[in-house]
């Protein structure tokens, strides 16, 4: 049996999945990277290069 997180690193942790799942989503992420990698898709780079102009 492996130790729980404390409770303030599970919400981090449900937040953090469920930020990145909204972010694939809408198409800024690509849905195929590794786990533990997140990987801005074509969209989520032009969308980045629009908002730093």
């Amino acid at each position: 049996m492996s130790p729980s997180r404390p409770a303030s690193e599970e919400r981090w942790w449900n937040a953090t999945c469920w930020a990145r799942s909204g972010l694939v989503k809408e198409g800024r992420f690509r849905s195929d990277s590794p786990r533990g990698v997140w990987e801005l898709s074509d969209e989520g780079r032009a969308f980045t290069r629009a908002r730093s102009e």
